[in-house]
């Protein structure tokens, strides 16, 4: 069932068309500003994509969409087994 969820919760940002009018750079540079901060586990993935939206000028959100897209797209990878809650730091696998 958890699998279920995650993967209902990320597919339809799969496609990078689903974050327009963003660009792969867009992504590219979302990717860049949060990366660290995942990976630091310093912050729950909502507060670190709040501060990108508002770093970036982005409408509230996207940065979290983008977030989904870049683990539908598998280039952060999360255990699905572990229920995708935004409210915590997200935990990347090696």
């Amino acid at each position: 069932m958890v699998l279920a969820n995650n993967v209902r919760t990320v597919h339809s940002f799969y496609h990078l068309l689903s974050l327009s009018p963003l660009k792969q750079s867009d992504v590219d540079s979302i990717d860049a500003f949060l990366l660290p901060g995942v990976k630091e586990k310093s912050a729950s993935l909502a507060v670190l994509c709040l501060a990108c939206d508002k770093r970036l000028n982005l409408p509230n959100g996207k940065s979290l969409q983008v977030a989904k897209h870049l683990i539908a797209r598998r280039r952060w990878k999360v255990d699905f087994g572990v229920t995708f809650d935004p409210s915590y730091p997200i935990h990347l696998c090696n």
